[in-house]
């Protein structure tokens, strides 16, 4: 197999199995890094996230006052110049210690769907060549899975799928990629397994491999929420069950599929504006509670210089009077 400095990026909502099929990936030889995040309760087989890169991605958006759940982001254009530079100047030195042309290596993070603008420079100073592996799953079992463990509305998690995917098309107009949808891959997992192979030109290391995963990672069971329709507006629910049939459709370009999910039914709209409304109010609130914590690491610091400047002058005042003392003798 020809190998070059090759980057696939997994990009996919959060809750759409993008982790199963970033796992599935090790069936072709494809590195998914060395530090790996731990798993947890909602993800008891893992994330198969870069640990040091999900950080790097995360502590940028909590600077400008964000979290993967906000309707808004961060884009270059509302990022200051020295954000932005310190920024994609962490990503293009994490990417260079892990640059190696001898593997092709795999990154997952669902806040890469709306930051993939920022990576974009660095990956190109870097010399990586990068592939997309979009993951899609049914709108309303992700939103159904946000819901038990986020505890969000389902209107809150239908607009975070659309968003996330309407970043995801911006990205196919930056690299080239291929579509796998998670229903697909419990349901058939060699074939979509064989998909993925010829989408990303890359080949399967041997059958047993293939096997493995399916009998030892993929389980059914992670499936754990079905396309269940709550009660809700009818062109909002109308809008998101034609979503996955219109995005996966060949015959419609990347812009012509951007334009129709672009297009949010005016209920949701109007849910839109009062959510942003609040978010806007909480990242208002956390900007200003991180410019009090800047002030009050720098009151500390200054607090503790003022002490050790006293505790010199005292020592000075003590040798001055030992000095004295022994003059008198």
């Amino acid at each position: 197999m020809q190998v070059d400095d090759t980057l696939i990026l997994v990009l996919g909502m959060h809750r759409s199995g993008t982790s199963v099929i970033t796992k599935a990936l090790e069936v072709f030889g494809v590195s998914l890094g060395d530090r790996l995040m731990p798993s947890g309760a909602d993800n008891p087989k893992g994330f198969f996230e870069d640990i040091d890169l999900q950080s790097t991605n995360e502590a940028f958006l909590r600077s400008q006052g964000y979290t993967w759940d906000s309707l808004q982001f961060p884009s270059l254009e509302n990022t200051s110049e020295s954000d932005r530079i310190s920024y994609q100047n962490s990503i293009y030195e994490q990417l260079l210690l892990r640059n190696n042309p001898e593997i092709i290596r795999a990154f997952k993070d669902p806040r890469m769907c709306r930051l993939w603008p920022f990576w974009v420079q660095p990956l190109r100073e870097a010399g990586i060549t990068v592939r997309i592996l979009w993951v899609l799953r049914d709108p309303f079992a992700v939103a159904e899975s946000l819901g038990k463990r986020n505890q969000f509305p389902t209107e809150m998690a239908l607009i975070l799928w659309r968003l996330h995917n309407l970043g995801i098309l911006g990205a196919l107009n930056q690299w080239p990629g291929i579509s796998v949808c998670y229903e697909d891959l419990i349901a058939d997992p060699r074939r979509t397994i064989d998909s993925m192979a010829r989408g990303l030109n890359i080949f399967i290391e041997s059958a047993q491999s293939v096997e493995q995963f399916i009998d030892y990672f993929l389980d059914t069971n992670l499936n754990h929420a079905g396309p269940v329709i709550p009660e809700m507006d009818e062109g909002v629910a109308s809008f998101y069950l034609s979503a996955v049939n219109m995005l996966t459709d060949f015959h419609l370009t990347i812009a012509e599929k951007h334009t129709r999910l672009d297009q949010a039914p005016p209920s949701e709209l109007r849910f839109l504006l009062n959510i942003m409304r609040a978010q806007q109010d909480a990242r208002t609130a956390r900007r200003e509670l991180l410019i009090l914590q800047a002030h009050q690491d720098t009151l500390l610091a200054f607090n503790e210089d003022l002490k050790n400047n006293l505790e010199r002058k005292e020592q000075e005042l003590i040798d001055i009077k030992s000095y004295l003392a022994e003059q008198q003798k």
